[in-house]
């Protein structure tokens, strides 16, 4: 099997066009420098409450048109910036631990290049794309200065355009001299067909691009054909025992999902797949936000699938809310089992419009998460709207007795039941976050622990991506966010409990994992602190969603020994997005076939 960097395991990229989504014009007019590159520093955020903590950037070289007809492999295309601008994206990157990705585009390069041959073959028939002619030395000599100039800048991945269009062999040599001195370096190759697993083993890719799966999904879809899901996903199996490949259900060169798929309620399903399958996700800029496109083969249209974004996350249109609710839920999940970015698939149920799949850890043990298992069904809906499933045992109804013990008392747990349903009258400062309210006695409660050095379970929700800035940000509003009703909470044993938000680390058990855990809970608990320190493989976790807590519970002591297991399941009323049975440590996920 292929050995791709470690960090790619947790790697979810927002994939992103810079030419159209920063509003670019189609052709180069000029040599001056518009800065715009520098936009997207505002959209990191963004990327990070989806669920994203990597940043793959399309063509930046300078070019004359779309960006795939090279000029300058050493030059930001000056519709773009410049390379200080480069470099304040990438320090902006680093700071919220955001791997960036390029789009190298090695195959063939813009007619007007030195390099362009008289009597070259055009790419595909566009006169304005010269294909490379690799037999001489100098050109490999070319792709390696080029990938280590751009690594030593800061970029961690790289997608090779048109990678099915070169003999995989060429890169090999190329690819080995080039991780001589970036040895973390992931790169993965656009490859529509083939076999895939013989192009990775001969080329030295990470990976390649699945489109047999991203074909597969909306069409069983669309036709009410699951067979053609799982035949699709039985390949899919096979490669994953020689690679991990990329996975996506949208990009810059396809039809936007959302105006793929027939039925806009199958959407769900879409999201689920993609969070849920085996593989290294990415999610193409506006797919997240509910953007809709359609790709036309005349020239010219690509238009509708790479348009420009608004100059702030906040002019977003609200019409997109529920579909941004519905990829930070789901993106979620692989963050906290990190078993399922490999993991082995097992059928258990087929037919036309019912799947049932079954993800098994690779090794059986569910490294990095609490358990080893999960399921992802898409059947008919029992009953109308989404329900949850319970299940009463001897447990389950001494929990409730203790929960009904614990509402009489006068101790008002934060967001207890008893705090919810009991009448407490309240007057000005006297609210769950006022001064000597249940929120404040939590957390003096937990500073006396922190100051004693005692070994503390810190039951808060595990994350969904690295983010330093943005968990700063929920710090900040932690108070504002735990006075937020929640209501129709259900559950067992600690029902309706929501944890204040807070940035917890996940570090290494070792001298390094001691500082950047420091580091961490300098951080977290609002001090000033070098964000540095923490380093780019530390993952800031915070429910970013703050909707409700993730089934997940980090324990951490003054050793620094990290684990992560099940905590007691949390159900909502009225929906069936999540459920769990908390004996039995197997979360589910179980999604309606409309």
């Amino acid at each position: 099997m292929s050995t791709e960097p470690s960090w790619v395991r947790d790697a979810i990229f927002w994939h992103v066009y810079p030419l159209g989504a920063l509003g670019a014009p189609d052709t180069q007019d000029g040599p001056e420098v518009v800065h715009r590159l520098p936009r997207l520093i505002d959209w990191l955020d963004h990327l990070v409450t989806i669920g994203c903590n990597g940043l793959l950037l399309g063509p930046i070289f300078a070019s004359a048109s779309h960006g795939y007809g090279t000029l300058d492999h050493f030059r930001i295309d000056p519709r773009l910036g410049d390379l200080d601008d480069f470099r304040e994206l990438i320090a902006a990157c680093t700071k919220r631990g955001i791997r960036v990705g390029l789009d190298g585009v090695f195959n063939h390069v813009g007619r007007d290049l030195e390099l362009a041959r008289d009597d070259a073959t055009f790419f595909e028939g566009h006169t304005g794309l010269v294909e490379l002619d690799y037999s001489d030395p100098a050109m490999a000599d070319l792709v390696v200065e080029v990938m280590d100039y751009w690594s030593r800048q800061g970029v961690s991945c790289w997608r090779l355009d048109a990678a099915y269009a070169m003999d995989p062999a060429i890169w090999a040599p190329i690819l080995e001299r080039v991780r001589a001195s970036h040895p973390d370096l992931y790169v993965f190759g656009e490859v529509i067909h083939g076999a895939y697993a013989g192009i990775v083993t001969r080329s030295g890719f990470d990976s390649v691009t699945q489109y047999e799966l991203w074909k597969a999904t909306w069409s069983a879809l669309n036709d009410r054909n699951l067979f053609e899901l799982d035949h699709a996903l039985g390949r899919h199996a096979e490669l994953l025992e020689a690679f991990v490949p990329q996975t996506f259900i949208s990009n810059h060169d396809v039809t936007r999902i959302a105006s793929r798929l027939a039925d806009s309620r199958h959407l769900r399903h879409e999201v689920a797949l993609l969070a849920l399958l085996p593989g290294t996700p990415s999610i193409y800029y506006g797919d997240g936000d509910g953007f809709t496109g359609t790709k036309y083969e005349p020239l010219g249209g690509d238009a509708e699938i790479r348009p420009p974004l608004p100059a702030h996350p906040a002019e977003l249109s609200e019409l997109g809310r529920p579909v941004r609710a519905l990829y930070q839920e789901l993106i979620g999940f692989p963050r906290c089992h990190r078993f399922l970015h490999d993991a082995v698939i097992t059928r258990s149920e087929l037919t036309n419009e019912t799947l049932a799949l079954e993800l098994t850890s690779r090794d059986g043990t569910g490294r990095g998460a609490s358990c080893s298992r999960s399921t992802s069904a898409m059947s008919r809906p029992r009953s109308r709207g989404w329900t949850s499933r319970r299940t009463t045992s001897r447990t389950h109804h001494e929990d409730r007795a203790r929960l009904r013990r614990r509402q009489r008392t006068r101790v008002s747990r934060p967001h207890s039941v008893s705090a919810r349903r009991r009448h407490i009258p309240r007057r000005r400062g006297q609210g769950p976050c006022s001064r000597g309210g249940p929120h404040e006695r939590a957390r003096a409660r937990a500073d006396r622990f922190r100051s004693a050095g005692r070994p503390r379970r810190f039951a808060r929700p595990v994350g969904l991506a690295p983010a330093t800035a943005f968990a700063r940000q929920c710090h900040r509003d932690a108070p504002a966010r735990a006075a937020r009703p929640h209501r129709g909470w259900r559950g067992r044993g600690r029902a309706g409990r929501v944890h204040r938000l807070a940035a917890q680390p996940v570090v290494r058990a070792d001298d390094a994992g001691v500082r950047q855990l420091a580091a961490a809970r300098r951080f977290a608990s609002g001090e000033e602190s070098d964000l540095a320190e923490l380093g780019t493989d530390v993952g800031i976790s915070c429910n970013v969603a703050a909707s409700r807590p993730l089934p997940e519970t980090i324990e951490a002591d003054n050793r620094d020994v990290r684990s992560v297991r099940m905590d007691r399941t949390h159900f909502r009323r009225g929906e069936r997005g999540w459920e769990g049975d908390w004996r039995s440590r197997r979360p589910s996920i179980y999604l309606s076939r409309i």
